[in-house]
């Protein structure tokens, strides 16, 4: 939470350097969220953290972004920028800053029901796939599922790309598209499948997420 300390505020503010310092020749870096995370903070407090930021990276290659939208006015794009505050009435939803881009940061989170391990088996993943799908037509749990398919959307960061234990729970976490061990789940291909054709990464594939056995379903996804 944000507290308003000297020490806290110039620890934050050291942090934000140290962490463009640290990445700042990652070519896999394009967006530094050089905000506080799930918590409030000050309108002075997101101008000093924006121009350290700049002073650590200068140049037109630096691209910030704002937590839930907050003094956003100091951000290049916004993470979760309408906010619906829990509700699926759109009338109660808040849009901070109607103007800028936002992107989904924590999509398919462990909030979500869409979960399954590999050893859960094929029915457990393709139902994982087909309430991700969902999710995109903006039909998801209050928090995410209107803002999925919001027009201004720019795009969506997986919470987790790997099965993971949370260590506040003896239980793996099932929302990667891999399993722990980095075995491809049938999320995996899905994802794959909605690249284009084209793509010079993974070029055309198809995949029959089916385990041919006497227990499959008889309606059979295709990506």
């Amino acid at each position: 939470n944000f507290t308003n300390t000297d020490i806290f505020y110039q620890r934050t503010l050291r942090d934000t350097r140290e962490m463009i310092r640290r990445d700042r020749n990652r070519p896999s870096v394009i967006l530094w969220e050089t905000s506080l995370n799930e918590t409030p903070y000050s309108e002075q407090w997101a101008k000093d953290a924006t121009k350290a930021a700049h002073e650590e990276y200068p140049g037109d290659q630096l691209s910030t972004a704002a937590d839930y939208g907050y003094h956003g006015s100091f951000y290049d794009v916004g993470y979760k920028v309408q906010d619906t505050q829990w509700s699926d009435d759109p009338a109660d939803w808040v849009d901070y800053d109607p103007n800028k881009p936002f992107f989904t940061r924590e999509w398919g989170d462990f909030e979500g029901a869409s979960k399954a391990l590999r050893k859960d088996g094929e029915a457990a993943m393709n139902t994982q796939v087909l309430t991700r799908q969902r999710y995109l037509n903006g039909n998801g749990y209050s928090d995410w599922g209107g803002l999925d398919a919001s027009d201004r959307i720019g795009g969506y960061f997986l919470w987790s790309w790997n099965d993971y234990t949370r260590g506040s729970t003896t239980e793996t976490l099932g929302s990667g598209t891999v399993d722990i061990d980095r075995y491809e789940k049938n999320g995996f291909y899905w994802l794959q499948s909605i690249h284009p054709y084209d793509n010079p990464v993974n070029g055309s594939m198809i995949y029959i997420s089916s385990d041919y056995t006497e227990n499959s379903s008889l309606k059979i996804p295709v990506y």
